[in-house]
């Protein structure tokens, strides 16, 4: 866990977090959004959490000849106890990068408990199929 984010990206053994935006109205600075130090595993703030709802574009199993650009779209709903910040980010954990940020704003606004989004990350497809 980063920035007391959590949830999971649910595609092809891929993993992402949610994490509050960085430092907000009243929190200060080297703090995340809810006023813990940056980079704590663990923070007494509300936890946010994402679940994975569906495939918006690219479905996964879906074949592109190597090094095609594509914009990948998932639907997440937020499933924590409060909402998510403006700005909140979806941080990459695990799996295949195919050359996205490590983090991409989910929302300029807040998200509230039991919202969906749609989460859009430009990629490019692996150099071999697989």
């Amino acid at each position: 866990d980063g920035d007391g984010g959590d949830g999971d990206g649910g595609n092809g053994g891929n993993g992402a977090h949610v994490a509050g935006a960085g430092a907000a109205a009243g929190a200060g600075p080297g703090t995340n959004a809810f006023g813990c130090a940056r980079g704590a595993r663990r923070c007494g703030g509300p936890k946010l959490a994402a679940r994975f709802v569906t495939d918006v574009s690219i479905y996964d199993g879906t074949e592109m000849t190597p090094g095609t650009k594509f914009t990948k779209i998932w639907r997440l709903k937020n499933v924590g106890p409060v909402a998510w910040p403006p700005n909140a980010r979806l941080l990459f954990v695990a799996g295949d990068q195919m050359d996205a940020d490590a983090a991409v704003v989910v929302s300029q606004q807040p998200v509230a408990n039991g919202e969906e989004v749609d989460v859009a990350v430009d990629m490019i497809a692996p150099g071999e199929p697989g």
